[in-house]
């Protein structure tokens, strides 16, 4: 539709945030992996924290070009066995159409293509040596493992500007909120780090997940 007749809306400029917030962004397969070769004495919990941040440009009050990255992190999954520490990054390309531009608020719904990756440690602090898949992992030696693929995101965001008008333009101090959901596009399973040898004998997976994040920054619009 058209665009308000009145100074309450922004019309081209944008804004950068940095982001933090929780994610349950996990790879399917992950926890059958490792109870199949006991590596695993407990449940894996997927929620987890995110960091990152990103931006977007607002053209004509209506259109939303931008981008975002983040790094992911999960709590160790055990006390007791092999040590296990997971963690992930990620970032996408994104395209919106704003559905609310007044009083210095934006809403709009994006979508995203880009990528991610996941990364596994396990420590084997026992006196024998351990299995995944077919990869030994040997006593008092860690093993480290990646998964990654291109990703398909879907988003909604609320922005909200907070400043005071200076003529035509204005800028300053910016808050929203985000709540968004990720999906892999590709199938497959974990690599040996070094080698980037495929762990065999592996169920596969994708990584899918939601997530919802805090974005403080700042912007600027002409009006």
């Amino acid at each position: 539709g058209p665009l308000p007749n009145n100074n309450t809306y922004l019309k081209n400029g944008g804004m950068g945030f940095f982001t933090f917030g929780g994610q349950n962004i996990f790879m399917t397969t992950l926890e059958s992996n490792l109870n199949q070769y006991g590596l695993l004495t407990g449940e894996f919990s997927p929620a987890g924290y995110a960091i990152g941040g990103g931006g977007f440009s607002l053209v004509n009050g209506r259109y939303i070009f931008g981008g975002h990255g983040y790094g992911l992190g999960y709590p160790n999954l055990q006390a007791s066995g092999p040590e296990i520490e997971v963690s992930s990054g990620g970032g996408a390309f994104l395209f919106g159409y704003v559905i609310f531009n007044q009083s210095r608020w934006l809403i709009f719904p994006t979508v995203g293509f880009g990528g991610m990756g996941m990364s596994m440690d396990i420590k084997n602090q026992g006196s024998q040596d351990l299995q995944f898949g077919d990869d030994a992992i040997l006593a008092g030696t860690t093993r480290e493992y990646t998964f990654g693929t291109p990703t398909l995101e879907g988003n909604l965001s609320i922005k909200r500007l907070i400043s005071r008008a200076n003529g035509i333009e204005e800028g300053g101090f910016a808050l929203g909120v985000d709540v968004g959901y990720v999906l892999g596009l590709s199938r497959g399973n974990w690599e040996e780090d070094i080698s980037e040898q495929r762990v065999g004998n592996l169920r596969e997976g994708f990584l899918e997940g939601f997530y919802v994040r805090l974005s403080i920054g700042g912007g600027g619009f002409a009006r």
